[in-house]
């Protein structure tokens, strides 16, 4: 069968005035924004290694999107034809506004716009679980959201006009870049610089381009720094056991205590209990000494061995055994694992003041489906595909979703057919 595709006719070349001139503000934007990419960029090559240079990769990737979107608009601009007057009132007319009112005489106004006008231009929909009501919604929803991070990161991938294959989108699901961290780590970094007893750890951080990959140091120094310092933070102000209860239910205070940080205006910074007057930078480096001591005592003094997959594990268990003697015997075993609870890739673990990075809530069904494609879709289930103790699928996953190796999961009874591998009669007596 041919995949052939006929090319798509041209869109409509007229464009309301107002849309005209945001195109065009979006063209000047663009160009800044590409000035300033191409700055990082240069700063990201000159570190040496560009093939694990996550920040080289991802401005590479940022100027390809920009060039593409810039291309697009210079090519189309001058083939835009302006519609300036309106006809006789009482006609509908490219740029009015119409309203429609259905059986239940609830009213939806539209207006009238060619191809460059459509809302939403970006083609797609995104939900990480993060607040999604518009601004002046007027009714109670809820208050309980996660941070916007993950569909922060999530509209990067898709941004500008490429067309995305499932393998593109597979990849999508395995990102581990913490958008968080790339805002907070310049302030930490910036802090711990003034102090010679985080040299190293400061180097790092520094170095580190935020992807919270399992076999890198800077994660396992972000987290545990971030967790001290939010407890602290937190602890002075309401005492040591409503923050522990407080800080335990995240989606409350995420994004908050995260712009408070960033501000540095706050007079949480200044401690209760001691008389002088506390700064942001004070109060991040007393949150080092503890957060970096509690990481000496568990993984020992080299620094450079820190790796985040040492603190951060998934452990696939039985229900028969969950924890103790036997646990990995009747379960799956501990393994490293990247990501965190602000990356697109989720493996969060409680906050809790504990101290404990142990993965709680994961990506379980990693999932991608082509609907032009009615033969197979892919996708791994983070056990296995029968929950049987012993029996041989119960988790002949956990390997292809550690790993990302992705499986096919056929979906006509001629693909199923000519991939399987058993067949189970069942015969009526």
């Amino acid at each position: 069968m041919s995949r052939y595709r006929p090319p798509v006719p041209p869109s409509s070349p007229y464009i309301t005035e107002e849309g005209f001139q945001a195109l065009r503000e979006e063209l000047d934007g663009l160009w800044q924004r590409r000035r300033e990419v191409v700055v990082h960029l240069s700063a990201a090559a000159a570190e040496g290694d560009r093939s694990e240079n996550a920040e080289y990769i991802y401005r590479k990737k940022q100027l390809r999107e920009l060039d593409r979107r810039i291309g697009y608009l210079q090519r189309r601009l001058p083939k835009l034809k302006v519609v300036r007057q309106a006809p006789a009132e009482g006609k509908i007319y490219f740029g009015a506004w119409v309203t429609l009112m259905d059986e239940h005489e609830r009213s939806t106004r539209y207006r009238i716009v060619g191809a460059d006008e459509l809302d939403p231009q970006r083609g797609w929909i995104a939900t990480a679980n993060h607040d999604i009501r518009p601004d002046g919604y007027p009714y109670y929803y809820s208050g309980y959201f996660a941070q916007s991070y993950r569909y922060e990161r999530i509209r990067e991938l898709l941004s500008g006009e490429a067309r995305f294959s499932v393998e593109d989108h597979w990849r999508f699901l395995h990102d581990t870049l913490n958008v968080q961290a790339r805002r907070l780590t310049p302030i930490f970094v910036a802090a711990l610089r003034e102090d010679e007893r985080f040299r190293r750890e400061t180097e790092i951080l520094d170095a580190w381009r935020f992807d919270d990959r399992a076999d890198a140091v800077g994660p396992t120094l972000y987290h545990a720094l971030y967790e001290r310092l939010v407890y602290r933070l937190v602890e002075d102000e309401l005492g040591a056991e409503l923050a522990n209860t407080y800080i335990y239910y995240r989606y409350y205070w995420g994004e908050r205590l995260d712009a408070m940080l960033e501000s540095d205006r706050s007079t949480w910074f200044d401690r209760k209990d001691t008389p002088q007057v506390e700064t942001r930078a004070d109060l991040i480096r007393s949150a080092a000494a503890e957060a970096f001591a509690e990481l000496r005592s568990r993984l020992g003094d080299d620094v450079d061995t820190w790796k985040w997959g040492r603190v951060h594990t998934v452990v696939f268990v039985s229900p028969l055994r969950e924890e103790g003697f036997g646990r990995d015997l009747l379960g799956a075993g501990a393994h490293p694992l990247g990501g965190s609870g602000e990356t697109v890739s989720r493996a969060r673990y409680y906050f809790d003041g504990s101290w404990g990075f142990d993965v709680v809530n994961l990506s379980s069904l990693r999932f991608v489906a082509d609907l032009a494609d009615d033969e197979k879709a892919i996708g791994v289930i983070s056990g296995g595909v029968a929950a049987r103790q012993w029996h041989p699928n119960q988790a002949d996953q956990v390997g292809p979703w550690l790993e990302g190796v992705p499986l096919y999961w056929w979906l006509s009874d001629a693909a199923v057919r000519a991939h399987a591998e058993h067949e189970l009669r069942l015969v009526p007596r």
